[in-house]
Order: C-alpha cells, then structure tokens, then sequence
C-alpha cells in the first residue's frame, strides 16, 4: 500500500506540526505518507500556496512550473490505463523521472485533469 493522498486540511495541521518544531519522519508516519511528501511540503515544492512558500494557485494557470503538457500527461495517463507502456517506459519516453509518472498515475499530481486518485 503507498502513501495517501494528503488533503488541504492535513496539509495545514502537518504545516502547523512542522512550524513548530516537529520531526517529518513522525508526521509522515501519523499521516500514512512518505517523509518526501513532507519535506516537499517543508521547502514548499508542494502545497506552497496553502503553506505560503509558493505562490497563490491560478486557475487560470494551475501548473506554472509544469515540465509536461497537459496534452503529455493525457497521453501517460492513457497509456497507464491502456497498459501499452510500463512507467518506466513513460518516464523515458517524456524526459521525466519514474516518480513523476507514479505521482500521475496515482492521482498526487494531475489530479485535477486525469480524475486518478478520486474517490467514486
């Protein structure tokens, strides 16, 4: 089993834990997620515009830093979902590491286009 997605509320209480000193290695064990979620949430490479280390989210614009295309991700998450290549293969194939196409698959990342990760 891997690590859950974490939502905006968790996000906050584990901002809170962090700013006060707390250790990432327990926070992730008592959110069920890696220490890497929560040292992206310390140094704001994820969830800076809840925590305040990024900028605010545009809906105009949601993906500011995005390496890949919204089209390019359309098209991993097809081939996912079809079994027509192997993560490994994407991550290649797009010049993006294996985590970044576990994160799209998983729905931590893209979510909000492909619909993985969301709860029926």
């Amino acid at each position: 089993m891997g690590a859950r997605v974490l939502e905006h509320e968790d996000v906050e209480v584990i901002w809170e834990r962090l700013c006060a000193g707390e250790r990432g290695a327990r926070i992730a064990r008592d959110f069920a997620t890696s220490q890497q979620s929560i040292s992206a949430i310390k140094c704001g490479k994820a969830w800076g515009h809840v925590t305040g280390l990024g900028e605010p989210l545009d809906p105009r614009n949601r993906v500011t830093r995005a390496i890949l295309s919204e089209e390019q991700v359309l098209e991993i998450d097809g081939a996912l979902k079809a079994g027509t290549a192997t993560q490994r293969e994407l991550a290649r194939r797009y010049g993006v590491s294996d985590a970044t196409i576990f994160g799209i698959k998983t729905g931590q990342t893209w979510q909000w286009l492909t619909g993985n990760g969301k709860e029926s």
